[in-house]
Formats: C-alpha cells, structure tokens, sequence
C-alpha cells in the first residue's frame, strides 16, 4: 500500500491556541495524480483561498511544535467563534474527482470556553465538508469530530466525488463547523489541502471519528427502544451507566467522552446508531467492528447489524428483520468482532452508496432451548472499541498449514475405546468449572473424539494450549483457546489475563442434524494450530468440525498479540446444579486400553519389575503413573512376608527372609486402575531377577504429574516437569 504521506510538519498554530504536544506528518510519496496546496486569503494561483479568512501572526507559536515548518496557517473567519457556521475553500485550479480517491484537509480544531455564557454543555464539536450545492448540509462528503474544550489536530477525508460540481470537478468545499451549546467556542486553523490517488484503510475511534448518536432519521418502530450515550455518569433512562473497572482497557475508546469508570448500559431490544460520515462503500473490502459485553447471568447474546437504508428493526412481532449481519454469542463476558465483507458493505450503504449511520440492536439475552429469558437485562452493558474499514490489500490472508498432528482422545486421556463420565452437582460448586485433567500436548494440532450424551443438561470443556497447569477455575481466563461443548451450543474462545481475546458460538439449533442428541455417539474434532501471514507465525487457527463434514462448522483466528499460550490440555466440567453424565469415545480402532495410558508402574530402583529376588535384605522400590487433577492414590499395599518399609523414602527393609508381594492404585474420574503386582524375594530359592541395592530414590514418580492433585496423595510423589 502505497503510504500518502512519509512525514509532514504541523503548520504554525496562534499563540492563543492551548499547548499541546508535537506531533509530525507524513509528505506523501509523489505521483502523476498528487497535489498539495497551501492556503492564503489573498488572490494567489497556487495556494487555497479561503473567502473572509483571517490571517495568522505565527510568532510565538512556532515553539508549541518543535517540528513546525514555515507554512502559514489560517482561521477561516474573521468572526474567530464559528460554531455552526460554515466558510468556502476555493481551489487554485479544478480537479477532476476522478482522479482522486480523496481530498485530505490538515487542520485544527480549537474549542475553548468563554464565561458569562449559558453554562450549556458541549457533548460534541465536528468540523463537515459539503458540495456547494448542499445548502442543506444534508450529505456530508466527510466529518471530523474534535475534543470538547481542546485542541484536535487530525486530517479532514473528504470523498471527493461528493463535493464535486455537476460538471465532475472539485473547484470550491463548503466546511461547516457543528456545535450544540454556547458555553464554549470553536475556531478552526488550517494548514494544508492535499488530493491523493493512494486509498487508504480507515481505523475509526469511537468517541473520535465515530459517533453514537440517537435515532437520527427519527425511524418509528415500537419495537425498539433509543438511547444515546452521554458522560455525564448519570442514570437516564432508557440509557444509563454503571462502574466496572475490569474493562478499563476498552474505557479509552468508547462512545464520546467516556470516563474510565462509566460504561455504556443497554436495555433489551435497544438500538443505538453510529454516525460514520458518508463513506464510500465501494473503496473497501471488508469492515470490522470490535465489541465487548457483559452479563452478569450468563445466556445466548444476538446482536443484528443494520445499515443506512434502514427504516425498520423488526416486525410486528417483534422480530428483527432487513438486518446485514448477526453476531451470536453466549457467555457471561464476551469481547466479539462483526467482520463484513464487500458484499455486505454495500448491503449497508444508502442508495447512494454511502454508510453514512450503522445500528446494531441487541435483541436481549436467552437459552436457546429455555423460554425464559436467562439474566436481568438491566445488567447487560456494551463496550465499542473501532470500526475498521480495509482496503484489499489490507485484509489478512491468513494461510494455515495443511500438515497437522492429529491424534485421538485415547492417546491423550485414558478412555480406552469409551470412557462413561457422571458428575453430580452441589451448591457449593454451582457455575464453576472443575478441573478434572490436565496432560502435556506436546505437538498435538488436532483432536479426534465422540461425544455420547447421557443427560438433557451437560456442559463440558476443554482447553487446548493453556499456559500452565493451574486449576481450570483459574487457567482458562488466562491462557489457552478454550472449546466449550453445552446442550445447547457450543463456544470457541479465547482470555489473556482475564481479558476475552474474542468468542464465536454456534447454537444448536445450527448443528448437522441429530448432532449431540442424547444416547448417540457424535463425532467431534477440535484443531488448534498456528496459522502465517506472508511466511510468519502471526497466531493460532482454531475450528471446529462435527459429524463427517469436510470443512469446519466453525473457525476463529487468534492473533498473537490477544492471546497466551502453552503446552497443556486441560478437561474440565461446569457444575450447572443439575447432574451431568456423557461418553467420551475414541474414534479409531487400535485405541490404546485406559490401563496401557495410565502406566502403573512399581519397580526397583534400578528398574525390575514383576518377581525380583535381592542379594541383601535391603531394596528402594518407586511408584510411577499418568498423574492427573482429581485422582486419588492409595497406599502401597503390602503383603507376604514380614518387612519394614518407609513410605516417604520407598525403603523395604526384610526382617527374615521370605516374599512380599506390593502394589497401589489410582482413581481418577476416568476410573480406578490398579498397578502390576510388585514381588520382592529375599534368601528364597527359585525368585525372579537378583537385584543390587540402590537407595534414596523417592517412592512416588508420577510419568506426567501436570497439575497439584485436588486430593492430598497419602505417599510422597516426585514431580516430573
């Protein structure tokens, strides 16, 4: 992408102007279709006149930008307060709007206050560019929205097929400075015009660029409830505030003036409207929108997008209809990104072609199998972060390796070809999930298992490449890409640091026919591995696919920079107050049995098992295991001749000669496994293997001790990391 500017200095700015800090430009590379004009309120043919401009004595204010250059800046009225007053830039020469994919205007906006006026607050200032023949200033050609009470230094985009005369030619822009209260005063200083070829992606800030505002072309719809946002931390129905300083990092960007304790609350069916400023949806390939919500209960979140042409949400029921997009998601806390592409932009333009406002309503928070809405909508809140517009070239083309490891459930946990799994709820443990196992992945890709539901209720989940091997409860909001399987959908996702790097759900209703209906077996596989953007690992690709379907029913892409990640598979269940029961079941045929997985194991320390017959009356024996969360282990069970033996160092000491035989199980909640039977001889003829001494070696050698057992393991177990 070719970038239109590389480095531009600040005009001089009036003394008078608040200081602010330096900030530099980028100076476009040249080409065939470049221009850029400077501005004099004189008869000049090679700078922007601007009609009635007032001219800027530029001593003194060099030094509020170390960077300034010796360009002149204007205001472009003599009358220096021009809230809602409009002024003309004439051009030197006239443009051919064709050749132009936009006119870029570099200016300031100064607002200041200005006692002994109505103490009316100012809740936005803007500054719009306009056809001449837009008396109405009805159709902006672009908008730039500044601080209330500080100086805005940005970049005017002006569309300039919109400001062109009928002929095709840009000659003369019309800005219009916007303001709604007279406690404050607003000049704009200007600086420079440029007309580029270059297209550009467009990030748009809410708060800044963007704007929520209420309904603005006055739809009726019964249906709907309007709010808009305000920052005055006030509870005002229908729209209001409330405090939660977990989201600070979404607070900077939020609707206009948002403080970092006030957060946008929405009410069921609400619909709030964003004012973009009439882009062309024609230059851009794909949109994104990034928002973060919460519900305190959780339950099936529908969001439904709608564009400028929009006259009506729902129908007489109720019911959304017309809208572009809708977004799905379940949980309690949920950061989603609507992602459109070209297709649907233009679904949501205007006749003309232009998005001037985009809605997105809630539609309120329900169980897809309930008939009762789950959650007080009242604590429902919203938190809006950008609104991306990209070029081609700008869209990621993510490529994802076609080579993976894909292993099934019984290598991994120990199933065997079906492992039947029945949790009983209590109150204590309502709503948290409860780590059951946690194994190393090594370099696992994807994973391969059937699920048999038992009960009507059950809610399963497992999460792949979680950093450490804490207690799920705690490890699934840190790290990791969690696949939460529910009777009634299943969630994809991913939290850094307590934070949602992004969700995606699909409801049941969306299943292949009879997926997950109870007592049959359904096919599952869940992948996660990295995936490249021009030949670097940029992130992790994760899907899921159900039944024989050659392309997943879902798939999400994970950047880098959101999410954390490790090398450990957790299991896990959600106490939902109601008993669960469920199969996990491999699907290929040479399943490794539960028992071969778990790997007790008692032997000497030098590595007998079986029957071993000892030289002297003296031998350190060890345990070994698959160790997992939840298991309990039992003592070492001994029985034969007469011995003394030290649980904490596995020393057996013969007090005559004769045979013991020793063994211990494990029980987790794939089941009870018991060890091969050690036997010890000691001055019997006939034994096994005759083994030298070898002592100080612990009794309990977990083979992949993962995470602290949620039992307290009766003998001591050496850990292996």
């Amino acid at each position: 992408m070719k970038k239109s500017f590389v480095s531009f200095m600040l005009g001089i700015l009036a003394a008078c102007l608040f200081a602010t800090a330096g900030i530099s430009f980028a100076l476009a590379q040249e080409s065939s279709l470049y221009k850029k004009y400077g501005f004099d309120f004189n008869e000049s043919a090679e700078k922007v006149q601007v009609l009635g401009a007032a001219e800027i004595v530029t001593d003194g204010a060099k030094d509020l930008f170390k960077d300034a250059g010796a360009l002149d800046s204007y205001v472009p009225a003599k009358d220096i307060n021009q809230n809602n007053r409009e002024f003309t830039i004439r051009l030197p020469e006239r443009v051919n709007a064709s050749d132009y994919a936009f006119i870029h205007v570099y200016l300031l906006i100064n607002q200041w206050e200005t006692p002994g006026d109505p103490d009316t607050v100012a809740s936005f200032v803007s500054v719009s560019a306009y056809a001449p023949s837009d008396s109405e200033f009805a159709n902006p050609a672009g908008t730039l929205r500044g601080n209330k009470n500080s100086n805005t230094v940005d970049i005017l985009r002006i569309d300039p097929k919109k400001v062109a005369d009928k002929d095709g030619y840009v000659r003369n822009i019309v800005l219009r400075v916007d303001c709604d209260a007279k406690k404050y005063a607003t000049a704009v200083y200007l600086n420079y015009v440029e007309l580029t070829e270059t297209l550009e992606s467009l990030y748009l800030q809410t708060g800044k660029q963007v704007v929520a505002t209420e309904n603005p072309e006055q739809i009726a719809d019964p249906n709907v409830t309007w709010f808009y946002l305000k920052d005055n931390g006030e509870k005002n129905e229908p729209y209001g505030y409330v405090e939660h300083p977990a989201f600070n990092f979404m607070n900077e960007g939020t609707f206009p003036g948002a403080k970092v304790e006030n957060d946008v609350l929405l009410l069921r069916n609400a619909v709030f409207a964003v004012k973009l400023g009439k882009i062309n949806a024609s230059l851009y390939a794909q949109m994104n929108i990034d928002l973060l919500f919460a519900d305190w209960n959780a339950g099936r979140h529908d969001f439904y997008l709608y564009g400028s042409g929009t006259t009506s949400f729902t129908d007489e029921r109720g019911n959304p209809v017309g809208y572009v997009k809708k977004l799905t998601t379940v949980g309690a806390e949920t950061r989603a990104n609507f992602k459109l592409g070209a297709d649907e932009l233009r679904k949501l333009a205007d006749s003309s072609g232009a998005i001037d406002y985009i809605y997105i309503m809630w539609g309120g928070n329900e169980r897809d199998t309930a008939d009762r809405t789950v959650g007080c909508p009242t604590n429902t809140s919203i938190w809006m972060n950008e609104i991306v517009f990209l070029i081609e070239e700008d869209v990621p083309k993510p490529v994802v390796p076609t080579e993976k490891n894909s292993v099934d459930i019984s290598d991994l946990f120990p199933t065997g070809n079906s492992a039947a799994l029945n949790f009983q709820a209590e109150e204590e443990n309502k709503n948290k999930v409860l780590t059951q196992a946690a194994v190393s992945m090594d370099s696992t890709d994807e994973i391969n298992f059937g699920i048999k539901p038992a009960t009507d209720t059950y809610s399963i989940m497992f999460l792949l490449r979680a950093a450490d091997n804490s207690t799920m409860q705690d490890a699934w909001l840190k790290s990791g890409v969690f696949f939460w399987f529910s009777n009634d959908n299943i969630t994809l996702g991913s939290y850094k640091d307590n934070t949602s790097s992004g969700m995606t759900t699909l409801l049941a209703k969306d299943y292949p026919k009879g997926a997950f209906a109870k007592g049959k077996i359904t096919n599952v596989k869940m992948t996660l591995l990295p995936f490249y953007i021009d030949g670097v690992e940029a992130g992790y690709y994760a899907a899921v696919t159900i039944g024989s379907a050659q392309t997943p029913q879902m798939e999400m892409y994970f950047y880098s920079e959101d999410i954390s990640t490790g090398n450990y598979l957790h299991f896990a269940w959600q106490d939902l107050g109601k008993d669960i029961g469920f199969e996990l079941s491999a699907l290929k045929q040479d399943a490794k049995s539960a028992q071969e997985v778990m790997g007790l194991k008692l032997e000497t320390s030098n590595g007998e098992t079986g029957k071993v017959t000892l030289e002297k009356e003296r031998a350190t024996v060890k345990a070994s295991w698959y160790s997992m969360a939840g298991e309990k282990v039992s003592e070492i069970k001994t029985s034969g001749a007469e011995i003394e033996f030290n649980r904490e160092t596995g020393r057996v000491v013969f007090q005559k000669k004769g045979s013991v035989s020793l063994s211990f199980t494990v029980t987790n909640v794939f089941g009870t496994f018991e060890s091969p039977v050690l036997e010890l001889s000691y001055g019997v003829e006939g034994g096994g293997c005759t083994s030298a001494v070898v002592t100080g070696v612990l009794i309990g050698a977990a083979v992949l001790v993962l995470i602290c057992a949620i039992t307290i393991i009766i003998f001591r177990r050496k850990k292996v990391k």
